[in-house]
């Protein structure tokens, strides 16, 4: 980055800066700037994630000694702005006498490279290093501290685990499956494709013995002018029901967001849990080799699956199934699933729940900031071209829980996985599968027509 073009005022302060006598042991700061975990209005009236320049007194003291909001918020300071801070900050400190660090130390290696020859012929040595510890919890207070005081909002799932926190997932992993969507995005199925058309969505599997969950029920959101994207369940039979509630409460809008729910964006939309036992044999799998309880059956024509006798937690398709697992897994879990009955939940790829997956496109202030930060550390994809910008969000809705309740989580890795394959594949499919036949996609997955939801509703809806 090439030195900024400074302002004269700048140049007036930065020479007055010059004859601070400089402190007689070393005096080491770090200039940063940083977005705050809040949201506001900027001048035109726009949400934004203000930007806030501080000042941390590295040695002697380790602490914050300077600190403001950037104006404008939305905009991010450049090395010309913190300049301007720190020359301030010499001439005129908030406590004390005006003093002239040794050191001066940023975050970023162009904003050192930009700003080394001035400080050079300041007589202050500068260098790049990581955040100053401290510094999110202090940022993580004064962001609260703006809430407290009515100059900020900040939604409920503003705090919500980023994508990064799920075990596994890596930022490249993260940032094909935005790439993939920011591509669906652009392909636009909602127009081709009505939301009460569920379609049904075989992905490729690298073991045909193993049937684990290759098959979903998709809708297509957005055609009814709403919020986009997808939503994924393996059951035709509770995407059936998910349909007939919102055709009951909301018209032809398939998402269900209640009136307390709207603005805080989809991982808000906690509903109550609904009992799976009506169609367990369609969504429970089988705790060795995730087959569905509904294929085993068929099958062999067995009329029930084998449980475990222990926890009572876990099913199987049969009695090798349980020895499998027994073995390789289940023998060192079950007590604590005997007295956890949340501690199947946790197993990635079996369980006594349903969990619906979701990829919606939501404006920035719907999003957990962990994923708006990471987007912006690892060039993450999103839709620039609207406004305000869209960020994926995907996300999982997990029913059958214990307590009763559904659970807001983020996808596991494989869960990334089939997302992923699904936005290309939604993105590829240029036209709506015919009703009676399926399209095979070069990436290998196919995509069929399961049913016109609209028939089948009841007829007093």
């Amino acid at each position: 980055m090439a030195p900024p073009p400074l302002p004269a005022e700048l140049l007036r302060k930065l020479e007055a800066a010059q004859r601070v006598e400089p402190p007689s042991t070393r005096l080491a700061y770090q200039v940063l700037a940083i977005q705050l975990r809040v949201w506001l209005a900027d001048q035109n009236d726009v949400a934004c994630r203000p930007w806030y320049i501080l000042i941390a007194e590295l040695y002697p003291r380790g602490k914050v000694i300077n600190q403001r909001v950037h104006s404008p918020a939305a905009q991010k300071p450049g090395p010309a702005a913190l300049l301007h801070f720190l020359a301030d900050h010499i001439l005129c400190p908030p406590e004390g006498e005006a003093a002239r660090p040794t050191h001066v130390s940023f975050i970023e290696d162009a904003v050192t490279d930009a700003l080394k020859p001035t400080l050079t012929k300041l007589r202050i040595e500068a260098g790049t290093l990581i955040v100053a510890d401290g510094i999110a919890e202090y940022t993580k207070l004064f962001s609260n501290k703006m809430i407290n005081m009515n100059k900020a909002t900040r939604g409920d799932a503003a705090e919500r685990p980023g994508i990064l926190s799920v075990r596994g997932l890596t930022p490249s992993v993260a940032g094909e499956m935005c790439a993939a969507a920011k591509e669906m995005f652009r392909a636009r199925p909602w127009s081709r494709i009505a939301e009460h058309i569920a379609l049904e969505i075989r992905l490729p599997t690298p073991d045909p013995g193993h049937n684990y969950r290759d098959r979903y029920y998709v809708t297509v959101l957005g055609s009814a002018g709403n919020v986009q994207g997808f939503a994924l369940m393996p059951s035709l039979t509770k995407l059936r029901e998910k349909y007939r509630r919102a055709v009951r409460n909301k018209g032809e809008a398939l998402e269900e967001v209640s009136d307390d729910e709207e603005g805080d964006g989809a991982f808000e939309g906690a509903r109550k849990g609904h009992s799976v036992s009506r169609t367990m044999d369609d969504v429970l799998l089988c705790g060795a080799c995730g087959k569905r309880v509904g294929e085993a059956t068929e099958g062999d024509g067995a009329k029930y699956v084998d449980r475990c006798g222990g926890c009572r937690r876990l099913l199987y398709c049969n009695e090798r199934c349980q020895k499998l697992d027994w073995r390789e897994r289940h023998k060192d879990e079950c007590q604590q699933a005997t007295s956890d009955a949340e501690y199947v939940f946790k197993r990635d790829e079996w369980a006594w729940l349903q969990r619906e997956l979701a990829l919606l496109f939501l404006d920035p202030t719907a999003i957990p900031f962990d994923d708006l930060d990471a987007a912006e550390t690892y060039k993450w994809d999103y839709i620039e071209e609207v406004s305000p910008p869209l960020h994926p969000l995907p996300f999982v809705t997990v029913e059958g829980t214990a307590s009763g309740t559904n659970r807001m989580d983020r996808p596991t890795v494989k869960e990334f996985g089939f997302m992923t394959l699904i936005a290309k594949a939604l993105t590829e499919c240029v036209s709506p599968p015919p009703d009676d036949g399926t399209l095979h996609l070069a990436s290998g997955v196919s995509i069929s027509v399961a049913e016109n939801l609209k028939e089948s509703l009841p007829a007093t809806l």
